[in-house]
């Protein structure tokens, strides 16, 4: 019987590409963040997010709504 996987909306990786996400991970651990690269690396976060929300035209207080429909949509497919 096959195995359905829930879709979790994070992208494919490409088959073969395995070793590069260890490579990957292999580098950040070598070299992790410093506190002040995961603050400005935050700050540019919460900035593009921001500007994705302003181009839906989603305000802050609708943000529990748009979570709970997008969480109703994944649970019905």
């Amino acid at each position: 019987m096959p195995v359905t996987v829930k879709n979790t909306g994070l992208p494919k990786v490409p088959a073969g590409s395995s070793d590069l996400v260890m490579q990957i991970i292999e580098e950040v651990k070598k070299n992790p963040m410093t506190a002040r690269e995961l603050a400005l690396e935050n700050a540019r976060l919460m900035a593009y997010g921001a500007r994705q929300a302003n181009k839906a035209g989603i305000k802050e207080r609708g943000v529990p709504c748009v979570i709970h429909e997008s969480r109703s949509r994944q649970r019905s497919s």
